[in-house]
C-alpha cells in the first residue's frame, strides 16, 4: 500500500557495491532474479569493506523504449559504501548521482509492492511527472530484509 507521506527530497551521491542482472519483470517474477541477487549479497556483504550502514538498495535502470513487463532492464542489488574500492570479481560498483527525487513509501508485505508501483505511476501522471524515467530505486531496511511481513520500503523516483 502506498502511504500518503510523499515528498520531494534531495539525495547526495550514493556509492554502491553489489550485483546486477538483466531481466524483464516477467523473468524476474518467474526466476526470482532480484531475490537471488539479494540472497547472494546478504551472504557476501560482511566481506565488503567500507560499508556505510545496514540495508540494501534495488536500482532498476530502464531502456528508452515503450515499457512492458517483457522489456529487459538492469536490476542492481547493492549496499552503500563510503568509497569505491577493490571488490570481488562478480561484484559491480554503481553510483547514483546527487539529485532530486520523489520519495514514496510502500507499507505492507513485499509481495504487494506491484500495487504500490501502480499507485506511484498514477500519482506521477496525475501530478505532471509523467516523463519516462531512466531509473528508480528502492531502499530496503533491515526489518524488510529479515523477512518481517509488515514493513516499509522507500521508493525513489528521480525528477
Amino acid at each position: 500500500m502506498l502511504l500518503d507521506d510523499i515528498e520531494i527530497v534531495m539525495k547526495p551521491e550514493i556509492k554502491l557495491v553489489g550485483y546486477q542482472a538483466q531481466a524483464s519483470l516477467n523473468e524476474d517474477i518467474q526466476g526470482s532474479v532480484v531475490r537471488n541477487l539479494r540472497a547472494k549479497l546478504k551472504l557476501n556483504a560482511p566481506h565488503v569493506p567500507n560499508m556505510k550502514h545496514a540495508g540494501m538498495y534495488l536500482i532498476q535502470i530502464y531502456p528508452d523504449v515503450e515499457w512492458t513487463p517483457d522489456v529487459v532492464f538492469t536490476h542492481i542489488v547493492a549496499i552503500e559504501v563510503q568509497e569505491s574500492q577493490q571488490i570481488a570479481e562478480e561484484m559491480i560498483t554503481h553510483t547514483v548521482p546527487v539529485g532530486r527525487f520523489i520519495r514514496f513509501i510502500h507499507a505492507g508485505s513485499e509481495a504487494e509492492i506491484d500495487e504500490t508501483y501502480h499507485a506511484v505511476n498514477d500519482w506521477l501522471v496525475n501530478n505532471g511527472y509523467d516523463e519516462p524515467r531512466a531509473f528508480d530505486m528502492e531502499h530496503w531496511t533491515e526489518a524488510m530484509l529479515s523477512g518481517e511481513e509488515e514493513t516499509q520500503i522507500q521508493i525513489y523516483v528521480p525528477i
